[in-house]
């Protein structure tokens, strides 16, 4: 799966925040959907957009004797 990086996904249209701490706040807020706050790599400022899937590390339960 790819993600898009370029500034008009990452940035045209959402709220320009001048802090993480700010834009934590308003992720806090939000239940509708995962989202996280991120630095743009484009203006500088924060922004808050849906949470990218994490990867998953699995191991596996150690066998029983």
């Amino acid at each position: 799966m790819t993600y898009k990086t370029d500034s008009k996904s990452q940035c045209e249209g959402k709220d320009k925040l001048p802090t993480k701490e700010l834009a934590l706040v308003i992720v806090g807020r939000r239940r509708d959907s995962p989202m996280e706050a991120y630095k743009c790599p484009h203006c500088g400022f924060f922004h808050v957009g849906h949470a990218t899937p994490k990867k998953q590390v699995f191991s596996r339960s150690p066998k029983k004797g």
